[in-house]
This record gives C-alpha cells, structure tokens and sequence, in this order.
C-alpha cells in the first residue's frame, strides 16, 4: 500500500492509502487533480516520503514524483518528466515534457521549466523565472525570481542569477558565478569567470562581450566611457559616486582584457 496526501484549494489536507491509483480516481477528479498513465507517485513507504499533490495540478503520462515531493496546487508536470526526491514545485508551475528536476529543487509558483530542461541538485529556482527548453542548471544555483535563463543554456554549479537577470540562449555561466539583478547576458555568450561588485547604488555585472550592467542599464564599456557621467547624473549619482563607479569600470576594463 503507499500512502499520498491530496491539498484542496484552501490548503486542506487529505491522507489517502491505495494499491493503485484507479482506487482514489473519484477524489482526484473532486480535487481536479489529474494524474497520466504510468505516472509513478513515490514510493509513499515511510513517513516523511509521501507525496503531496495540489487541488487542480497536472501530472502527465510517464512522469515519475519522487518521494516526499510536493506538487503545488494548480501545477503541470509534462509527460515523461522526473520530479526528484523532497522537490517542492511551486503552484500554477509549470514543467515541460520530459524535463528532469533533481532532488531537494525548489520552484517558485508560476515559474516554468522548458521541456528536456535539467535542473540539478538542491537548485532554487524564484517565482515566475522562465528556464528555457534543454537549459542546464547546476547543482545548488539560485536563480531569482522572475529571471530569464535562454534555451540550451548552461549555469554552472552554486551559480546565482539576479531577479530579472536575462541569460540569453546558448550562453554558459560558468560555476560559482555571480550575475547581478536585471543584468543581461548576449546569447551563446561564455562566461567562464564572473566580476560583480556592489557598490554604494547599484550593483555592476561583468556580462561579457566587454559589456557592464550597472543596476538594469547595460552598456558597453565604451559606452560606459562616453555616457556614463550623463547616465549618472540622470539617475541622481553624487559627484563622490561617479568617481567610484569609474573606478568599478577600471576594473571591468582590466577583467575584460583577461576574459578570454
């Protein structure tokens, strides 16, 4: 027998023991809950392992739930996808089709996940950030909400990405990077080392291509050069923190020279 736990839509709790699922198919459709052919629940043997599925959430054919998950209320796993062990998908998320989501991930509510997508270990994913079809994400990176990581992209193990950071398609983050909020990163662009600085405004990203973002404007680092004390002045920088911030791009001029 395994054991599932069913939410309703006011986070109500349920305990269900079945054999086969066909057994709990009247409180599933009650619950609007719909669960594909060969789909694996979990292996529901021990406390602590069962599985949690939301009022209204979607798990297609062939998919497999790890134990312990959690599949929040309103939330579609494609057909063919793996959810792993205490994975903790957000509600109204979404996962595409034979996306592979590994143990301990968290997804925040309405974030999408693009089908043949990997997400590894321990990974943090924020509420409405969008991982494009076959993106690779490392073990224990952070990305933050509402970021934007491209098609086919690569973020290195313990990466972070800012909120509303754009990583564009085929671009590769390399491990440990740190790429600020709002940053934007050029598609198929390698960044192998990353240069963030938090300055005493706005935190400055390296995002290759010698270009800077400094809070969410992105400049090249000629543009920096020829527009910066006017970008400053128009986003009310003091006279002290035009000088630190040229400075910062001192540092991005020397760091682009050696990111090769």
């Amino acid at each position: 027998m395994k054991t599932i736990l069913l939410k309703n839509s006011i986070g109500e709790v349920v305990s269900l023991r079945y054999a086969n699922l066909s057994e709990i198919t009247p409180k599933l459709t009650e619950l609007r809950i719909t669960v594909g052919i060969d789909a694996i629940i979990g292996d529901g043997a021990n406390i602590g392992r069962y599985v949690i599925i939301g009022d209204g959430a979607n798990i297609g054919y062939e998919a497999n739930i790890g134990y312990g998950a959690n599949i929040g209320i309103g939330a579609s796993i494609g057909y063919g996808a793996n959810i792993g062990d205490r994975a903790n998908i957000g509600y109204e998320a979404n996962i595409g089709y034979h996306a592979n989501i590994g143990n301990g991930v968290s997804i925040g509510y309405e974030a999408s996940i693009g089908y043949d997508a990997s997400i590894g270990n321990g990974v943090s994913i924020g509420y409405g950030a969008n991982i494009g079809y076959g993106a690779n994400i490392g073990d224990r990176a952070n990305i933050g909400y509402e970021a934007n990581i491209g098609d086919r992209a690569n973020i290195g193990d313990r990466a972070n990405i800012g909120y509303e950071a754009n990583i564009g398609y085929e671009a590769s983050i390399g491990d440990r990077a740190n790429i600020g909020y709002g940053a934007i990163i050029g598609p198929g662009v390698r960044l192998r080392r990353s240069l963030y600085i938090t300055g005493s405004r706005h935190a400055l990203t390296y995002t290759g291509n010698a270009t800077v973002s400094i809070g969410c404007c992105n400049l090249t680092l000629q543009e920096w050069k020829n527009q910066g004390k006017a970008v400053a002045e128009a986003q009310g920088y003091t006279p002290d923190q035009i000088i630190e911030y040229r400075q910062y791009l001192h540092i991005a001029r020397i760091f682009a020279g050696n990111d090769k």
